[in-house]
């Protein structure tokens, strides 16, 4: 299984960075700032990984639970 992927985009007026993560705690500094922070996981089924994002950014459990669940809509 291939290991899942993190792009960060953080943004406002003045600056923009975007760049390749290795670990989600590198953006930890980010939570309290007024910039606009993005955060792309390409390969979720790290699901170590989104429990971790969820407790760094105080995510609420049903948000956790629509982001680990691959459903594509009604069929």
């Amino acid at each position: 299984m291939d290991s899942a992927k993190i792009r960060l985009i953080d943004y406002d007026l003045v600056s923009l960075t975007d760049e390749e993560l290795e670990d989600i705690h590198a953006v930890s500094h980010l939570k309290n700032t007024p910039t606009v922070t993005w955060i792309n996981i390409n390969g979720i089924h790290d699901v170590e990984m989104i429990q971790n994002i969820g407790k760094l950014f105080e995510l609420h459990p049903l948000i956790m639970e629509d982001m680990l669940t691959l459903d594509n809509g009604p069929s």
